[in-house]
């Protein structure tokens, strides 16, 4: 019916195509090709989604990356704050930490503030491989995931327990990460990037064949409980946190109508990492003092020269001589006072400052990435 109704107008227009063929030849060939090679190769909407997909869980690997590159600096000095039980400046701001950051740098360089890096990830990825060995021997009854709909309080046990394993497994080795850390780069500049693995053997074997240690270093199984405790609390807390917010905020977004493609990508990605984030920094901020025992703890006898936080040029000697943890918790009360679990905390704020703004940037990239594909397809 539309063709009878219209078959004038179709005449027309292929008149108007026949005479400006025989016009221009060349130019209408051109034109035609660029329309057929435009309809194949315009994505269709399944291909705008898997590509949607691939950019976002690409930029979030990256964004990661850079986030824990950039982050790095602000954890070697909280922990030397926290490590130094002489000082006399607390760093609570961020203001003073920057002051005190700078003439670190002055005094030593830029490259100073990324040391034990690598030995920080290399214990996050042995901790990684025990916990997949220990779900892999045991045959899932130590799982290493749990899912929270469906998960009995064995399966529950369990998880925790292989979580524990794990921490038992790496300590000797995340001692010595620590250790490699906070330690001034004035006296040891060079340093093999396999040296914390040997001293991680040493404190496992018995610190007697070092040449570091002294009467007052703490032996391994008295880390055990500080460290475990530390870790799966920090486990639960954070795990509660962003379950928390994301069922929050996916109430929230069941009564928000949804008027744009970009919407259930953007809802795939991040506010999973916006919930990791807010539920990290709650986390360790309730966690702090805690933190900054066990450090304490872990270092005590090592023999460990950190950066003075005071001025940032001299050295200073980590001289301790904690009983264990509960001595440890009492003496800092009443030698530092409650301020004194917090040493470096401005630091920790400029951490999660740097991450909240990565995470940002990284949403604005797949923001922009998501609208060029949207526009093809409207193209089209």
């Amino acid at each position: 019916m539309v063709n009878v109704r219209f078959r004038g107008v179709e005449l027309e227009e292929s008149a108007k195509s026949e005479e400006a063929r025989r016009r221009n030849p060349t130019a209408e060939a051109e034109r035609e090709l660029l329309d057929s090679l435009a309809d194949s190769y315009l994505p269709d909407a399944a291909n705008i989604e898997n590509w949607q997909r691939l950019a976002g869980f690409s930029i979030g690997i990256t964004s990661l990356l850079i986030e824990d590159f950039l982050t790095h600096p602000f954890i070697v000095v909280r922990r030397q704050c926290m490590v130094n039980s002489t000082a006399r400046l607390y760093h609570l701001t961020p203001f003073s930490v920057c002051h005190i950051m700078l003439q670190i740098k002055r005094k030593q360089g830029l490259s100073t503030f990324w040391k034990g890096q690598g030995s920080k990830l290399a214990v996050r990825g042995m901790n990684l491989m025990a916990e997949l060995l220990i779900s892999h021997v045991t045959n899932e009854q130590l799982p290493r995931e749990v899912s929270g709909s469906s998960t009995t309080l064995t399966q529950l046990a369990g998880h925790f327990i292989g979580k524990s394993i794990s921490i038992i497994v790496t300590l000797p080795f995340y001692t010595a990460s620590i250790a490699e850390t906070v330690q001034t780069e004035q006296i040891e500049k060079k340093r093999s990037p396999f040296t914390f693995i040997k001293e991680g053997v040493f404190r496992l074997i018995g610190w007697q064949n070092s040449t570091k240690g002294h009467g007052r270093l703490l032996p391994l199984w008295a880390l055990v409980a500080p460290t475990m405790l530390h870790g799966l609390v920090h486990y639960v807390i954070t795990s509660c946190l962003q379950h928390l917010i994301l069922t929050r905020h996916k109430k929230t977004t069941r009564r928000e109508s949804e008027n744009s493609e970009q919407r259930p990508m953007m809802e795939a990605y991040f506010p999973e990492l916006m919930a990791s984030l807010t539920g990290t920094v709650l986390t360790e901020i309730l966690l702090y003092p805690l933190e900054t025992v066990v450090y304490r703890l872990h270092l005590q006898g090592t023999r460990t020269m950190i950066d003075d936080t005071d001025n940032g040029f001299a050295v200073v000697s980590l001289c301790t001589n904690y009983d264990g943890f509960l001595d440890c918790f009492s003496r800092i009360k009443s030698e530092e006072g409650l301020a004194g679990f917090y040493k470096g905390f401005g630091a920790l704020l400029l951490q999660y400052l740097v991450q909240y703004l990565v995470l940002r940037f990284t949403k604005g990239i797949y923001m922009a990435i998501s609208h060029d594909y949207r526009g093809g397809s409207t193209n089209k």
